[in-house]
C-alpha cells in the first residue's frame, strides 16, 4: 500500500494534551478516515503450530505484546537529539528551577494546605543566608542534572516497554512470510476483517480494549523524535521525583497530581508515531499494527503481553502442515463456521507467490 498519502496526515497531526476530548478527536478525524479507506478487505496473522496458538485461536483471542518483545530491536525506539537535550538541560533547568523556588517561597501556602511540619521548613529557609540556600539549591540541581542525563539513556527505550500491539500483514501469498512467521510453511494464518467488523472489540472479564489499527511506514532513515516531546518527557520525570522527595505524592496527592495533568504534552499521538516507522528492509511484510490499551484495566495497560477478542473470518494452512494439526485446524473453523484454504505451489504461474485452494467451507 502508498502510506505517502496517509505519513503526511501523520505528520500533520498534532494533538496536545491540553485539547479537550472533543478537540482531540477532531484532530484524529482525518487520520482515522485516510486509514479506513484504506483498511484492507483482511488482514492476516501468521502462526506456529503450538498449544498457545490453537488456544488462542479456539478462545478467539488475539494476543498483543510490548514493541520490546518483537523481533526488530529498532520497534518504536526512540531516536532523538541527545546533544541538543543535554544543552537545554544545562542552559533551562538551572533557570526554571530557581524561578520555581523563587514562586514558591513568594507564596507559601498556609494553614490546611501546609504538609506537616512545613511551616518549620519554610521559615527556616526564608532566615538561611543567601550564599548558603545557592548552594543548597545548587547541590539540588546537580542532583537533578545527574539524574536527567541518565534518564536519557533510558528514554530511548521507554516507548518500548509501554506500548503494545499486534502485527498483522496484507499479504498472504508470500512465501517469505510464511517461510518466517509460519513455521517454515508448516503453521498457519488467520485472517481477521477490519473494513466491515470495525475495530469494536468486546470487554475482557468486564474490562474495556480499546483498538486502532494503522499501516507501517518504511523508509531509509529513522523517525526522528522532537526535542519538544523529550522535554516533556524529561520536565515530568523531575516534577515525579520532586514531588515524591518534598512529601506531596504522599501527603497530598491531589495536590501532586494536579501538578503532574497540568503539564502540558505537546503530542499525545508521538507514542503511536513512533512506533509506526521501520526501515525499508521489512517492507515486503506489508504490515499493519493494530494498538491496544483499555482505561480501566491498569494489569492490562502494565503487562508486557495481554488479548483481545477478535473472531477470525478465515483459516489458510501451510501446505507443509503436519496431517495431525490440519484436522484439529479444520475442527477448530468447522465449529466457528468459517472457511479453511491450503497454500500450495503453483508450477504454471511465472512468480513466486503461492496459491490458496479451499479445502472446506
Amino acid at each position: 500500500m502508498d502510506t505517502s498519502e496517509f505519513a503526511k496526515l501523520l505528520y500533520e497531526t498534532r494533538v496536545p494534551s491540553s485539547l479537550s476530548a472533543e478537540e482531540a478527536q477532531k484532530k484524529y478525524e482525518p487520520v482515522l478516515h485516510c486509514i479506513s479507506e484504506k483498511t484492507p478487505e483482511r488482514l492476516y496473522r501468521y502462526r506456529h503450530c503450538d498449544t498457545r496458538s490453537f488456544e488462542a485461536f479456539d478462545k478467539d483471542q488475539v494476543w498483543v505484546s510490548t514493541a520490546e518483545s518483537m523481533n526488530d530491536g529498532f520497534d518504536a525506539r526512540l531516536f532523538f537529539d541527545k546533544e541538543e537535550i543535554t544543552q537545554w538541560l544545562e542552559q533551562e533547568l538551572p533557570k526554571t528551577a530557581k524561578a520555581s523556588f523563587s514562586r514558591l517561597m513568594e507564596s507559601v501556602p498556609k494553614g490546611a494546605e501546609m504538609l506537616p511540619g512545613m511551616e518549620q521548613v519554610y521559615a527556616t529557609v526564608k532566615n538561611t543566608p543567601e550564599n548558603v540556600l545557592s548552594d543548597a539549591i545548587e547541590g539540588v540541581l546537580k542532583m537533578i542534572m545527574d539524574d536527567s542525563l541518565s534518564a536519557l539513556s533510558i528514554l530511548a527505550s521507554i516507548t518500548q516497554q509501554t506500548i503494545k500491539f499486534c502485527c498483522l500483514s496484507e499479504v498472504i501469498d508470500s512465501a517469505v512470510m510464511w517461510g518466517l512467521y509460519a513455521g517454515d510453511e508448516s503453521g498457519f494464518t488467520l485472517a481477521y476483517d477490519f473494513k466491515t467488523n470495525g475495530l469494536s472489540v468486546p470487554a475482557v472479564k468486564g474490562k474495556s480494549r480499546n483498538c486502532t489499527l494503522f499501516p507501517i511506514i518504511y523508509g531509509d532513515e529513522r523517525f526522528k523524535v522532537p526535542t519538544e516531546y523529550i522535554q516533556f518527557l524529561l520536565t515530568y520525570r523531575i516534577w515525579q521525583i520532586a514531588l515524591i522527595n518534598s512529601g506531596y505524592a504522599n501527603y497530598m496527592p491531589a495536590v501532586a497530581n494536579a501538578k503532574l495533568q497540568s503539564l502540558v504534552c505537546t503530542d499525545m499521538f508521538m507514542a503511536t508515531k513512533i512506533a509506526l516507522h521501520k526501515s525499508r528492509e521489512w517492507e515486503r511484510e506489508a504490515e499493519w499494527r493494530l494498538f491496544c490499551t483499555s482505561n480501566d484495566d491498569m494489569e492490562f495497560q502494565n503487562a508486557k503481553h495481554g488479548y483481545i477478542i477478535k473472531k477470525p473470518v478465515a483459516v489458510y494452512l501451510g501446505r507443509r502442515i503436519s496431517p495431525v494439526y490440519e484436522r484439529l485446524l479444520k475442527e477448530l473453523a468447522k465449529d466457528k463456521n468459517i472457511p479453511v484454504y491450503k497454500m500450495q505451489l503453483d508450477d504454471k504461474s511465472p512468480t513466486y507467490k503461492l496459491h490458496p485452494i479451499i479445502l472446506q467451507g
